[in-house]
């Protein structure tokens, strides 16, 4: 659930922050980082709605005093009631904890858990989560991943406690994580009643090909995950909630040992997320972007494919990104090159834990970007290195 939405209109490059350091700062015209809202996905009429309902039907009492610890009931209870429908995952109100983005999660996943064991992450994965458990005090441990998902004989060979996974849509590598291997890490967790795994549902919404594989917490029968998600793809960054499912007896510890924290979402926004979710327009919403960014993701398959690329795109069935693996050559141009030509990029090396240098992988992020706007992006990062390639 990484805490990192999009749509149909162009965002101008004057608008887009700098995301390129060092002396000179320049603008990325082209941001296939990922990092880039959607420039006209927020569903500003139906939230401008339901806030003016809530505003209007609600009492001062209800919207101004402190909200419970695990949030407000009216969206707690609507959060079970979509997972239920959506993620078959049978979880009552008095399991899910609102919280105000992916860090404060984890903070409260560190707390119950606590500090003694490390937390294994995926390798290549997600940096941010390596700094974040370490700052709440958890020591944390790489485990590579397999075509299929986190290998279970590294994880045992770790010694790690807890695990932290993204087996939706993983970054970077976008893989899909097996139902065998779900099942697997499942029977490791079993094996000892210290043993968690964090679910990390990361853009479980957005499935391109095929159905979605049941998410992990539907497939636990002995309570040892915690489910995680956010609103920050689904419907905008800026919209600072979270939540996690406790299984009951971590439900029964946060009342216990954490119920006396103020909640950190405030009411009026728990409020219209719970009547936004309630009402379907949550899941209205949900299945238009879903479209636009269906549209998005074959304009660029279909870019690649002419520019003879297309069967080394992995990893796009799921989610936002997908990873592009380059000839040497023309990879050595895009890194030398991408910044002068307005492009933000990732490869794939900047997400080991080794820090090697010099991987042909591109991960691209297309959400940012329009249908009509990604082939001419994919021009300006990729056609010159080929252009160059054959000698023109």
């Amino acid at each position: 659930m990484i805490d990192e939405g999009r749509a149909a209109d162009r965002i101008p490059s004057a608008a887009v922050e700098p995301l390129f350091s060092g002396r000179k700062r320049v603008r990325a015209r082209y941001d296939f980082t990922g990092s880039t809202p959607l420039a006209g996905s927020f569903p500003y009429e139906q939230w401008l709605s339901i806030t003016r309902n809530v505003l209007e039907s609600r009492s001062d009492a209800r919207l101004l005093a402190p909200a419970p610890a695990q949030g407000m009931v009216e969206v707690r209870r609507a959060i079970a009631g979509h997972l239920r429908e959506h993620r078959g995952m049978l979880v009552s109100a008095d399991q899910v904890v609102i919280g105000a983005g992916a860090q404060s999660l984890y903070s409260i996943i560190a707390r119950l858990l606590g500090r003694d064991g490390s937390m294994a992450l995926e390798d290549p994965g997600y940096g941010r989560l390596e700094k974040i458990y370490r700052f709440e005090g958890i020591e944390t441990v790489r485990v590579r991943i397999d075509e299929e998902g986190m290998i279970p004989r590294e994880l045992e060979r770790s010694g790690a406690r807890m695990i932290h996974v993204l087996p939706s849509h993983q970054v970077p590598t976008g893989l899909v994580t097996s139902l065998q291997r779900r099942y697997d890490l499942l029977a490791w967790a079993a094996a000892d009643e210290r043993r968690y795994i964090v679910e990390d549902d990361y853009e479980s919404e957005f499935v391109h090909e095929g159905r979605a594989v049941s998410a992990m917490r539907a497939l636990d029968a002995t309570e040892r995950v915690i489910y995680v998600n956010t609103f920050s793809r689904t419907i905008a960054p800026g919209v600072r909630a979270g939540y996690l499912v406790l299984p009951p007896h971590l439900a029964v510890r946060f009342a216990a040992e954490l119920g006396f924290h103020s909640n950190s979402v405030p009411n009026l926004e728990q409020l219209v997320l719970a009547e936004f979710i309630g009402s379907g327009e949550f899941a209205r919403h949900v299945a238009r972007m879903r479209r636009k960014y269906r549209a998005t993701l074959e304009a660029a398959l279909s870019t690649l494919e002419r520019m003879g690329l297309s069967s080394r795109v992995r990893g796009c069935q799921t989610g936002l990104h997908f990873t592009l693996d380059l000839p040497s050559d023309l990879a050595r141009t895009v890194r030398e090159t991408h910044r002068e030509r307005g492009c933000a990029v990732r490869f794939l090396d900047s997400y080991w834990s080794r820090g090697t240098q010099g991987s042909s992988t591109l991960v691209i992020g297309y959400a940012g970007m329009s249908p009509d706007e990604v082939p001419e992006a994919l021009g300006v990062l990729l056609a010159p290195g080929l252009r160059s390639r054959e000698g023109l």
